[in-house]
């Protein structure tokens, strides 16, 4: 699975997220894709019991786990692709085995932008 700085994303628009990959181009991940993928791995998963799901039931496009070292979200692409959000501690933090609230927040301002644009992300955290 490709994994990747948060800094490497450029934008998010209402159809998909442009990043830059290791080899500085730009490519697009498209939400409408990531949606139909999404509900593939969720119909034929174990780990998600329920009703049958189907495409025009949902908008998650990715999955996201503030709680993980370092926080992620990772898009349902094939293979996933997956931004990460690790920053140190400041003395605080490190104090109260608190997380970096820096990569909360960046973490956070990504999740909204999706969600502006009518899409969703599955928590796993």
């Amino acid at each position: 699975m490709p994994e990747f700085h948060h800094s490497r994303i450029k934008g998010i628009t209402a159809s998909g997220l442009i990043y830059m990959d290791d080899q500085d181009k730009e490519v697009f991940i498209d939400f409408f894709v990531c949606k139909n993928n999404w509900v593939n791995y969720a119909n034929e998963s174990d780990s998600f019991a329920g009703n049958h799901r189907s495409v025009e039931s949902t908008n998650c496009v990715s999955f996201r786990d503030a709680f993980a070292e370092p926080r992620y979200i990772e898009f349902c692409t094939v293979p996933t692709t997956r931004f990460v959000y690790p920053y140190r501690r400041n003395f605080i933090e490190k104090l109260r085995k608190l997380s970096s609230s820096k990569a909360y927040v960046l973490f956070k301002e990504t999740n909204d932008l999706i969600k502006k644009y009518g899409w969703s992300t599955f928590d796993m955290g």
